[in-house]
């Protein structure tokens, strides 16, 4: 979804689209990561109009000065067992989770294996 909007906001200009990481052509607000350096909020702050925003919140909890400027927002919703597949992919993938256990003590692959 994120690369056919840029595309979209561009143009569809491909060449563009190669120079800049997914990071850069699109801010992620609640994403503030020091040990790769990337803060959303900042991110967002210094991208000209019009630009590309992901967050996690509900549309109502934007300031009303937000939605005064009538800005054009798409809304993906998913399936919330596909949903919690996705973030543990993510996290797996991402090496995030090593020696991290449940409540239960179930490693998170042994999760993912359940779900499938």
């Amino acid at each position: 979804m994120q690369e056919i909007v840029y595309l979209i906001m561009t143009d569809g200009n491909f060449e563009e689209a190669k120079k800049l990481t997914i990071r850069q052509r699109g801010a992620f607000l609640e994403m503030n990561s020091r040990e790769e350096g990337y803060d959303g909020l900042a991110t967002a702050d210094s991208m000209k109009s019009p630009r590309q925003l992901k967050t996690h919140l509900q549309y109502k909890f934007f300031e009303r000065s937000f939605q005064k400027q009538k800005p054009r927002v798409i809304i993906v919703m998913r399936n919330l067992k596909v949903g919690f597949q996705n973030g543990l992919i993510f996290i797996i993938c991402n090496d995030t989770h090593k020696h991290q256990k449940t409540r239960n003590g179930l490693n998170l692959e042994d999760i993912h294996v359940a779900l499938v």
